[in-house]
């Protein structure tokens, strides 16, 4: 599968983004993935060209700019996919389209007519050759390599995703360096949460907090000896505003922050159900219930995962407005939405000094 995300840089005030899973068909069978390998689904064309008008009605009445992501299982198994992307183009021509996908289909002739439609195309690195290669498949770090260096010779924006886990945590610094080099426009990453067949797979989230913000601030070491080059750093998690307000770190066009407001973003599913979130599974709505205009104006899910005051252990934190942790991983973990992050430093801390720890099977590793 490949690892889905959000592109839209959290200072991008006026996009809208929409990720439609096109399929949940893939060549691989990824330890994180977060598709339930039981649930095997592939969106209709007709659903497809519905969202399509969806959006770009939505896109006129709320005066918004907007990013469509294509993505599964892997897109182009789809066997309409550049029939979708054609359609596609053709009724959003100044929308960003991206592709979220694997190495193994692309050839020269497919990116060839990728170059037609698409803004840019995803791969994910997940390790270093063996790491990466036991999470997939023997031979898919070395053709993702050779693929992203395909996509560069036709003009095509390659972003790398890296899902962090306690496999390779170690390695993202490493991995940043490799994909600089190789040029890549963006780094992307972004922690995995135990979601889908990922749920089986739960040990490689169990980070200790501490480990967690040293490997961040590694990361930004890193971004240091890049900046002001080609290659972007893109951290979707919302821990990075603490790491703002303790060391000073700042935004800048080539480091960009993603946080998680409910609403920037939505991830429709093959069935047509409405997430915020591709690792949250709480629905928001249904494609047959109107636009997502309408979603955004009425949805009482929406209007309860806004109330940041529910939050648990985050009540008396300056950053609670805009940071607030990442709540598909309290979910995942606690079963419970206002639940705390597990990842957050300042929580365990505070925890600890209490004496009270409600997951401690994460809090004391």
């Amino acid at each position: 599968m490949s690892c889905c995300g959000n592109l839209v840089p959290a200072n991008e005030t006026n996009i809208l983004s929409l990720q439609c899973i096109l399929t949940s068909e893939c060549q691989n069978s990824c330890k994180h993935c977060y598709v339930d390998k039981d649930d095997t689904q592939r969106m209709t064309f007709s659903l497809c060209k519905n969202l399509v008008d969806n959006f770009k009605q939505t896109l006129n009445k709320m005066n918004k700019d907007g990013r469509l992501i294509f993505t599964g299982g892997d897109p182009l198994m789809h066997p309409d996919f550049f029939k979708i992307l054609e359609y596609t183009r053709s009724q959003l021509s100044d929308v960003k389209i991206h592709i979220l996908g694997n190495p193994e289909m692309l050839t020269d002739s497919i990116i060839h007519r990728l170059k037609e439609f698409a803004d840019s195309y995803q791969l994910s690195l997940d390790g270093l050759e063996n790491t990466h290669d036991s999470i997939r498949h023997i031979g898919s770090f070395r053709d993702t390599l050779e693929k992203m260096d395909l996509l560069i010779e036709h003009g095509i924006e390659v972003v790398i995703r890296t899902t962090m886990n306690r496999l390779n945590l170690s390695e993202i610094p490493d991995i940043y360096d490799l994909v600089f080099k190789r040029g890549a426009e963006v780094f992307s990453i972004h922690r995995f949460v135990p979601v889908g067949a990922g749920r089986f797979s739960k040990d490689l989230a169990e980070i200790n907090p501490d480990k967690y913000r040293r490997l961040l601030l590694r990361v930004y070491d890193h971004h240091l000896q890049h900046q002001g080059i080609h290659c972007k750093l893109i951290v979707k998690e919302p821990l990075w505003k603490l790491l703002e307000m303790e060391e000073g770190i700042r935004e800048t066009d080539d480091l960009i922050f993603n946080d998680c407001v409910p609403g920037k973003y939505f991830c429709a599913l093959p069935n047509g159900e409405f997430l915020i979130c591709r690792m949250l599974p709480i629905s928001v709505g249904k494609a047959s219930e109107g636009g997502i205009d309408q979603i955004l104006k009425s949805s009482s899910v929406i209007e309860q995962m806004k109330r940041v005051d529910l939050l648990e252990e985050c009540g008396d934190c300056e950053l609670r407005e805009s940071c607030g942790g990442c709540r598909a991983m309290a979910y995942e973990v606690h079963g419970n939405y206002y639940s705390p992050d597990p990842y957050c430093w300042k929580i365990a801390q505070k925890l600890k000094s209490k004496e009270y720890s409600s997951s401690s099977e994460y809090y004391n590793k």
